[in-house]
């Protein structure tokens, strides 16, 4: 039999669910056009314009993104202060801090390029973090390090208990979001997480390991980790 054409919007509409798929998959990252999928297909251009006009995806500084997982200015800088927090871990034993290099910075955090060096440009006019440079490298130290030990001390279990009521109440779910709920609470990730689990130790708190394939980098960021494993939510005993 001879095979029967497919319509020109059967086409487009094909190549439109190709190009959500692909970018789906690759999330944060999202991709220049070059590398999207079937780009050399007559229709494509056609199937690109609808899909922007109509909001599925984005367009910023030339990459294309699902509109699920574009980047933003809140995103970026969520992710940048996590990496820093994680940063002042590893680093808190050592008799010295060592800087971050500008090449380092970028290198780590290549899933949110586009808005990097607008919170890089923000946090350094706010005070938070500091910009050296030494021969043609610049290197950021995070001031917010300074920070660590009295977040500590002012850390208030009572915050984190309302802010978790309050979610439970809006979501309709007893399992919260641990990076809702700890923003919610506008408690620093160090103490909250240690708090987390202490809870955890004494019965009084319950972890679950949620959907790690649909979560956001920020969702990841905020996971306690236990035994290799990732959690995201939690549940508190009120």
């Amino acid at each position: 039999m001879p095979s029967v054409k497919k319509a020109p919007e059967q086409v487009v509409s094909s190549l439109k669910e190709k190009i959500l798929g692909f970018l789906s998959k690759v999330k944060e990252k999202g991709s220049p056009q070059s590398k999207l999928p079937s780009r050399r297909n007559p229709h494509f251009q056609k199937a690109m314009e609808e899909l922007v006009l109509s909001g599925e995806i984005l367009s910023i500084d030339a990459r294309y993104y699902h509109r699920a997982f574009a980047p933003s200015f809140e995103k970026t800088e969520s992710v940048f202060l996590s990496y820093f927090e994680r940063w002042v871990e590893e680093n808190r034993t050592l008799p010295d801090y060592k800087l971050v290099s500008e090449s380092k910075l970028k290198k780590e955090l290549a899933h949110v390029q586009a808005y990097l060096k607008d919170v890089i440009k923000e946090l350094v006019g706010k005070g938070k973090l500091l910009k050296l440079k030494a021969g043609k490298t610049r290197y950021y130290f995070p001031l917010f390090v300074f920070q660590q030990d009295r977040a500590s001390r002012l850390f208030n279990p009572a915050q984190v208990l309302k802010a978790y009521k309050q979610l439970v109440k809006e979501k309709g779910f007893i399992d919260v979001s641990l990076r809702a709920l700890r923003q919610r609470a506008g408690v620093e990730r160090g103490p909250f997480q240690e708090w987390i689990l202490k809870q955890v130790k004494e019965g009084k708190a319950h972890l679950s390991r949620g959907d790690l394939s649909v979560a956001s980098e920020e969702e990841k960021a905020e996971a306690v980790e236990i035994m290799g494993k990732k959690y995201l939510l939690v549940r508190l005993e009120e």
